[in-house]
């Protein structure tokens, strides 16, 4: 069965990322810009637009309510819902920290899973010049997508900055969205189209799944007789993965190389030894091919990764139903504070282990009872029978030792 996947880019940041992926032919993909923000829907080269509650905003965005984005999202839930019939996968793209993405965000990934569709969120968090109010309001959003996403990514911009350097504001998102829609595509591609060695989205989820809802991913891209090594340069030395820190730390990855006709297992060897040898040896790591013809003399390393790999009754687990908890009671916390947590959580969980176990009682002491428990007590005759005189013996039933 053939693997239709929808994109979609929600609000401001995400229209902008799928705008860099609208003139990308390929069977099985469909890209979809959905904003309140009617003027801005018209100036994006998005083959597929969605205006969503223009009664609502008056056709204006959502004023940075993430509350009126959760509005307008559900007057349209049924043109939503709609538009992910029949499709295997969506991919929601959004810029959270404002009202259109944050708020309705969490509203169309429940609508693609009431329509039968598997769910992959990737949520950019605001750069720190955005702005308190931005930031806090993301950080709210997080814990609601990671209830309703089967598979969450979360990008902090901050790990951008020196990527885009001395860039102008506008320049800096550009180049942002650039690195997204590379990372989107070719993510996407993984699961469309076949490879030497495929993946699909169980693949994918086990990663983010496993990972405590915290990933991030890189991506990387050469061309020419060195496109391998030159792929690996751009990946290792990208800001997505810090400089290759990320992945000196990674518990789990997910590899998908991307090539042309002309892809060689040289290459996959090549680019899996680098990659491999930039992780631990108890890292979980898989890996998988796409094969286009449009890519003939280039190659694309896209990784998916995450500092943790939570499998079983383990320790992160534990970390994992506090938090929950904690967010249940409506305590909200940075995506920063959220990893200091979990560390406390984990060393108060050791602690409170080693406490139980330290009162554990070693031996329990039990008198047997004695047959003097019964003296004098009336016997149990039944059909002339004494009940209390085992079977066995009764019936003169010899036993073997």
């Amino acid at each position: 069965m053939s693997c239709r996947v929808c994109v979609i880019g929600l609000g401001g940041s995400g229209n902008k990322v799928v705008e860099r992926m609208s003139g990308i032919a390929q069977d099985g993909l469909s890209v979809v810009a959905i904003n309140t923000d009617a003027r801005a829907l018209e100036e994006t080269s998005a083959s597929m637009k969605m205006q969503i509650a223009p009664s609502l905003t008056n056709g204006l965005g959502a004023g940075g309510d993430s509350e009126v984005g959760r509005k307008a999202a559900q007057e349209d839930i049924v043109k939503i819902t709609a538009l992910c019939m029949d499709v295997s996968l969506v991919v929601l793209v959004v810029g959270l920290g404002g009202g259109t993405g944050t708020g309705g965000a969490p509203v169309i990934l429940e609508a693609a899973r009431q329509a039968g569709a598997m769910t992959l969120c990737f949520a950019t968090l605001p750069f720190s010049f955005e702005g308190v109010q931005r930031k806090a309001q993301a950080d709210r959003a997080v814990p609601l997508l990671n209830k309703v996403a089967d598979a969450l990514i979360l990008i902090p911009n901050d790990r951008l900055s020196e990527f885009v350097g001395e860039a102008e504001v506008s320049e800096s998102f550009d180049k942002v969205n650039r690195v997204l829609a590379k990372g989107v595509s070719s993510i996407a591609k993984m699961l469309i189209q076949p490879g030497f060695i495929n993946l699909d989205f169980s693949d994918l989820c086990k990663v983010v799944r496993s990972s405590g809802g915290i990933c991030t991913f890189g991506y990387g891209q050469g061309q020419g007789k060195n496109r391998a090594q030159d792929a690996l340069s751009e990946l290792l030395n990208g800001p997505l993965v810090d400089g290759g820190e990320v992945l000196s730390s990674a518990r789990s990855l997910l590899v998908s190389i991307v090539g042309g006709d002309d892809l060689t297992l040289k290459d996959i060897s090549s680019v899996m030894a680098s990659v491999t040898a930039s992780v631990s040896s108890s890292c979980n790591v898989s890996m998988g091919t796409v094969v286009d013809s449009a890519w003939k003399g280039k190659l694309g390393v896209t990784v998916v990764t995450s500092e943790k790999w939570i499998s079983g009754d383990t320790e992160e687990q534990s970390v994992d139903v506090v938090l929950d908890a904690v967010e249940a009671e409506g305590v909200h916390e940075s995506f920063d504070d959220r990893i200091d947590t979990r560390k406390q959580a984990a060393s108060t969980a050791k602690s409170t282990r080693k406490k139980k176990a330290a009162r554990m009682q070693e031996k329990l002491t039990i008198k047997q009872a004695g047959m003097d428990r019964f003296k004098g007590a009336a016997p149990s005759i039944l059909d002339g029978e004494d009940g209390d005189i085992p079977t066995y013996i009764r019936r003169g039933i010899r036993l073997e030792k």
